[in-house]
């Protein structure tokens, strides 16, 4: 009964399904919105959210313990039917986590293309930085009114 209570209190749908996808590109600036990494960051935070939720759970096993295997027995067989039905339900798991896989996968692809852009990014900046600290200000002037020109 305590475990009831505590799961239906801490994994209630209502409270971690509070953001779309639309709710969440408009947290962004309206410029942003359409950038594949604000998807990218969408799909990162539900599989975080995922992780807190089966963590989540894992405590409350860990609390529980009997009264919770119990309960997921329960829902378990209520689910499940059949070996068929086992079969199949374990073969749609398969597909998702492969195609979670593959996402994952073309998303830390395209980190490492962005990182290495970033990378480049700061070395410039590091660069520029060096040259402006071996400059006085008349210098700085003199190349201001040569750029002008």
């Amino acid at each position: 009964m305590a475990a009831d209570i505590v799961r239906s209190f801490l994994l209630n749908d209502d409270i971690h399904d509070w953001f779309t996808f639309e709710e969440f590109q408009n947290l962004f600036p309206s410029n942003c919105r359409d950038h594949q990494d604000v998807r990218l960051l969408y799909h990162a935070f539900n599989r975080q959210r995922r992780r807190l939720l089966q963590n989540i759970t894992g405590h409350i096993e860990t609390r529980y313990g009997e009264n919770m295997q119990a309960l997921e027995l329960s829902l378990r067989s209520s689910q499940v039917k059949s070996i068929d039905d086992a079969i199949q339900h374990l073969s749609d798991i398969e597909d998702d986590l492969q195609e979670e896989l593959d996402e994952t996968q073309e998303e830390i692809k395209e980190m490492k293309g962005g990182l290495e852009c970033f990378d480049k990014i700061i070395s410039t900046i590091q660069k520029f930085d060096k040259l402006t600290k071996n400059l006085d200000h008349e210098t700085l002037q003199d190349v201001s009114k040569l750029v002008k020109k």
